[in-house]
């Protein structure tokens, strides 16, 4: 059970970089089209 928690905690930290990373990118492609 402990080993299945671990796994879940770090899926979820896994998952949180990724939404991040997706926003972030986002982001990114909005400002870069607002310039040109």
């Amino acid at each position: 059970m402990l080993d299945l928690t671990e796994n879940l905690n770090r899926f979820q930290i896994a998952f949180g970089i990724a939404l991040v990373a997706l926003l972030l990118f986002l982001i990114y492609e909005r400002l870069r089209e607002r310039k040109t």
